[in-house]
């Protein structure tokens, strides 16, 4: 069904409204309060250090000084330091939320509305990264799912070297090959690395033959592929 017209007769399209928050670190920091008990510390601190010097290089300490910074020095230094990194991370949440709605523009229309019907009303924080993430389950793009895929296949491999290298068994989805994982919902639960496929019982699914158990000391003993 088309949309309101515009002026000129032309559809207009009802707007798309992200839930969002802004950052804490919107504004540059502001340079921290100069104390007697801050000054009197930073001696302190100096004071050790200068004698740490004085017993590591014994005599040689007078022919190498310690380079020592004044406490202004020093406060402007870790300022500049703070206001950079703060300007580095805003950049980055600003970077992060235009990558966050460049995806959400590359669906389809229909697609576009049901994500932000979904996110506006989930109770995950109204932040890019988390965005992305939901935007990665919900319209993964061909590289995330081959990157996905790769990292999932690694992880088989290395469960699967290292139980071969220790002599402990493992156990495989018998329908497609993949190596089961353990997730944090309780020993019981498992999930295929290879489908994505969750066993909420194991051992259930054991009995009835959906995971097998390989066990590295017989496949080796019967010149078994691992």
């Amino acid at each position: 069904m088309a949309g309101p017209r515009g002026l000129r007769g032309a559809v207009v399209r009802e707007p798309i409204v992200l839930r969002w928050r802004k950052a804490a670190w919107r504004k540059d920091p502001a340079p921290r309060e100069r104390t007697a008990t801050r000054e009197r510390g930073y001696r302190q601190s100096l004071k050790a250090e200068e004698e740490r010097h004085r017993r590591d290089h014994g005599f040689l300490g007078e022919l190498t000084p310690l380079r020592v910074e004044s406490f202004e020095d020093r406060e402007t230094r870790l300022h500049a330091q703070h206001v950079s990194a703060s300007r580095r991370r805003r950049d980055d949440h600003a970077d992060s939320w235009r990558r966050a709605r460049r995806r959400l523009r590359e669906l389809p229309r229909d697609l576009q509305r049901a994500i932000a019907e979904e996110w506006n009303a989930s109770w995950v924080p109204a932040d890019p990264v988390y965005l992305l993430t939901f935007l990665d389950r919900r319209a993964p793009t061909p590289e995330r799912v081959a990157e996905l895929r790769a990292a999932r296949e690694h992880t088989a491999d290395a469960i699967r070297r290292a139980r071969t290298k220790h002599g402990t068994p493992w156990m495989e989805h018998a329908g497609c090959g993949g190596v089961l994982q353990e997730w944090h919902g309780g020993p019981r639960n498992h999930t295929c690395l290879r489908c994505q496929r969750t066993f909420t019982h194991a051992a259930a699914a054991l009995r009835e033959g959906e995971i097998v158990i390989v066990d590295p000391r017989t496949a080796l003993q019967e010149g078994l592929p691992l």
